[in-house]
């Protein structure tokens, strides 16, 4: 009894050591670049008043679940650039003991070690642990539902989990539109098996209740709804989203496994070998599974995944939507599986060991991944670029932008205090009192910050007001040479 307490002991000190070095690497550096233009859009709305935001949400085009939770945090914390970030990192965070612990029903000790560990260092969890954006809610409340459905399917007559899977269901659906999508495959799969198992037992009135559950889903979803079909159709497509094709599902699956190699080691094969090993075990009789139990998790989750990545397919043909992001929701469930899997290999090699193997394998593949994650701006440096331009500044200093003022100001207004962006007019008349008034006020410095890559493209977008406006401007600079024109982007600097 003794060595058996040890072992149980021994395991979980382990698992308890896995979730503070989670903990430790979606923390580290969490703050190393400012937001960027998605996190600035998140931290501006839920800045807003309650009903101002409320407003904006009504055709804005996600569900509105995060947006009033980072909402009551910014009440409570303050909008500081740290704020939002915390909040993912606390949601990212907690996501590893909850998970750990409400698996405790499906797997044993050591498939729930897999798991965690695969969760650990899931470069797509530690990616938006680190972005104010509604994915470190979405991964926490689509695993939860899933844990949920995961339970019922194992007795799908124990009405004491429907409830709590109804909950978490319309948490998910109304955190993100993939979400949306996941659960109500979900609950798919949850009311055919349901159907079947009424079918046998003549239990009409139990399915109906099920049937009412899954109506009432859809009323907490209804203006979503009404938005998917009469906004989100008129919302010009995303220019950076590309048209699907297996070329891109493989790249964005490496945000569940960054199988990249890592000084020559080559971790994809790794984890491919260790995928088929159980399968050469069987076939070499070393190893037997009760598949009626397998199928359930195994081929269930395969049947979800291929659901989900079918589903957004057909809707990319008419608007394309996958990304990265598409696959979060699917990471618990395939990380579930591959725990069962790997799990067979711990009845033929030292459980410890092959623990240690798979520990070390992916912490390889958040090396690979660490590489580049911890190095440059990977995203538009929007903090760093209004941080120069106050060093650039003197007293007599005007502040200008074509457009996105408000997240220009978030930083040199809300935060720095250092003035104010306002928006380059749209107006002839305007745009002409502007230039008076800089002569008036004896203006030294204009600044005009610019949010675009391609600042050329996007001066041809421009209204011709704007256009003649900026002109002026450089104009008038040109002509007086104690008046200096500058056009920060967020990548250079032109005098």
């Amino acid at each position: 009894m003794n060595v058996i307490r040890k072992k149980i002991d021994g395991l979980s000190l382990f698992a308890i050591g896995l979730i503070f070095i989670g903990a430790f690497i979606r923390y580290y550096q969490y703050d190393r670049l400012g937001y960027w233009y998605d996190e600035l859009y998140s931290i501006t709305l839920s800045s807003l008043g309650f009903w101002d935001m409320v407003s904006e949400l009504q055709t804005e085009t996600n569900p509105p679940l995060y947006q009033i939770t980072l909402w009551i945090w910014i009440q409570l914390f303050g909008n500081a650039p740290e704020s939002g970030r915390i909040l993912s990192l606390l949601l990212s965070i907690s996501f590893l003991p909850i998970v750990y612990l409400q698996s405790k029903t499906l797997l044993d000790r050591y498939q729930r070690v897999l798991l965690l560990i695969m969760c650990v260092f899931s470069s797509g969890f530690i990616f938006y642990a680190h972005e104010t954006r509604s994915y470190a809610l979405l991964v926490l409340l689509s695993g939860l539902s899933f844990l949920s459905f995961s339970k019922l399917m194992r007795n799908v007559q124990e009405r004491g989990n429907i409830y709590l899977f109804l909950l978490f269901s319309i948490l998910t659906e109304n955190t993100h539109y993939f979400g949306f999508l996941f659960v109500h495959l979900l609950w798919f799969v949850y009311l055919s098996q349901y159907f079947l198992v009424s079918y046998k037992n003549s239990d009409w009135k139990a399915f109906a209740h099920q049937t009412f559950l899954y109506f009432i889903l859809g009323i907490f979803f209804s203006w979503e709804f009404y938005k998917l079909v009469y906004i989100i159709p008129k919302v010009d497509n995303i220019d950076w989203i590309p048209e699907p094709d297996l070329e891109i599902y493989l790249h964005y699956f490496s945000y569940l496994f960054y199988f990249f190699s890592f000084k020559k080691i080559p971790i994809l094969g790794i984890l491919i070998v260790l995928i088929v090993l159980p399968f050469v075990f069987i076939v070499l009789g070393k190893l037997s599974i009760d598949w009626r139990r397998e199928f359930q998790s195994l081929v269930l989750t395969l049947l979800l995944t291929i659901l989900f990545l079918f589903a957004t397919y057909l809707i990319s043909l008419q608007k394309p939507i996958v990304t990265s992001r598409n696959l979060l929701v699917l990471s618990l469930p395939i990380y579930f599986a591959l725990s069962l899997w790997f799990s067979h290999s711990l009845s033929v090699f030292p459980k410890k060991g092959f623990l240690i193997l798979i520990f070390l394998l992916f912490l390889l593949s958040y090396l690979s991944f660490s590489k580049n994650f911890y190095k440059g701006f990977q995203k538009e440096p929007w903090r760093e670029v209004v941080q120069k331009a106050i060093e650039l500044s003197h007293q007599s200093t005007l502040y200008l932008s074509f457009g996105d003022h408000r997240y220009w100001n978030y930083y040199l207004h809300d935060i720095y205090q250092k003035g104010e962006v306002l928006e380059l007019s749209k107006s002839q008349d305007a745009c002409q009192d502007l230039q008076k008034d800089i002569q008036k006020k004896g203006i030294k410095q204009v600044f005009v910050f610019e949010s675009l890559w391609d600042v050329s493209k996007k001066y041809k977008e421009r209204t011709d007001t704007q256009r003649v406006c900026f002109q002026q401007l450089a104009k008038q600079a040109k002509n007086k040479e104690q008046i200096s024109f500058i056009v920060m982007t967020l990548w250079s600097i032109e005098y």
